[in-house]
């Protein structure tokens, strides 16, 4: 899927159908499960989102993605210890997991633990060199971004697409300066 070529409502409707389609297929999978969580997630239904999750966990424990998707969304809801807990269960599960890795390091630099988000981000970096999405935790240095991108070392479309969202994230960042 492509950036820009759904409009929001366009994409969360065939997610929700996908999803559905999912469940109905297979509606005691974790894959399934956590699918639709993330649907409920970004509709903004909150406690469905909260329900979806743990049934994701409850009929497969072992399953890092969901653990580390419903990581992410404790992240969201300001509940930063479940959170953490969460995330060092996945990391445990999915050691192999570029995507797992990198969200530790997201989680850190969303409650605003900078220098914790960069630590977490070099981690990632070490151990799945080139993953982009680590990149933009690793670049924070007390709250802001450093020159250098990861944009600069990109071409094409992804490095427009990383150029969006590091300015896009340093003005995140001056605004929550801002409001301290």
């Amino acid at each position: 899927m492509e950036y820009g070529v759904l409009s929001p409502k366009e994409g969360l409707t065939a997610a929700r159908l996908a999803s559905g389609r999912a469940l109905n297929h297979a509606p005691d999978l974790a894959e399934s499960l956590t699918s639709a969580a993330l649907v409920r997630q970004m509709a903004l239904d909150w406690n469905a989102a909260e329900t979806e999750f743990k049934a994701a966990i409850a009929a497969h424990p072992g399953y890092g993605m969901a653990r580390q998707r419903f990581a992410l969304f404790l992240s969201w809801m300001g509940r930063w210890d479940e959170s953490r807990r969460q995330m060092k269960t996945a990391l445990a599960l999915g050691r192999h997991s570029p995507v797992i890795a990198a969200s530790a390091a997201w989680i850190e630099y969303y409650q605003g633990s900078f220098q914790e988000a960069a630590k977490a981000a070099r981690t990632a970096l070490s151990q799945h060199p080139g993953f982009t999405s680590a990149e933009i935790p690793r670049l924070t240095g007390h709250g802001r971004l450093r020159a250098q991108s990861p944009a600069r070392r990109l071409r094409g479309k992804e490095g427009k697409i990383w150029s969006r969202v590091r300015r896009a994230a340093a003005a995140s960042v001056r605004r929550m300066e801002s409001e301290r």
